[in-house]
């Protein structure tokens, strides 16, 4: 039986009045990905920012491989490594370059600050 590197049980998050998780219940198994989907202002960034001891939730309890992200954040951050969506290289990649060098002729400029 596969251990899950993640438990989320009951979490629950409010923004002053405004309830954004009402009993967040997740796991995922050691090994497997995962993906949050949802529309905007569905609480996938909350979600991410608590199991990854960003926030603190209003309720609830989160394990994150083997520790509890709550009450020992320091040992969750020591296991885990976060790269949110601006860290991406998705501009400075073009279709082919993942599987081999860069084609001798370009056919369209980099982003800013990816190399040429």
């Amino acid at each position: 039986m596969p251990v899950n590197i993640v438990e989320a049980q009951g979490i629950t998050k409010a923004f002053g009045k405004t309830p954004v998780l009402k009993g967040i219940d997740r796991s995922v198994p050691e090994g497997t990905v995962r993906a949050l989907l949802g529309p905007n202002g569905a609480g996938k960034t909350t979600t991410v920012r608590i199991l990854t001891t960003l926030l603190k939730p209003d309720g609830g309890n989160a394990m994150v491989a083997g520790y509890n992200a709550l009450r020992e954040p320091d040992k969750v951050r020591s296991r885990i490594g976060v790269a949110g969506q601006l860290v991406t290289m998705d501009g400075c990649l073009s279709c082919l370059r993942p599987f081999g060098p860069p084609p001798a002729r370009r056919l369209a400029s980099p982003s800013p600050g990816c190399d040429p």
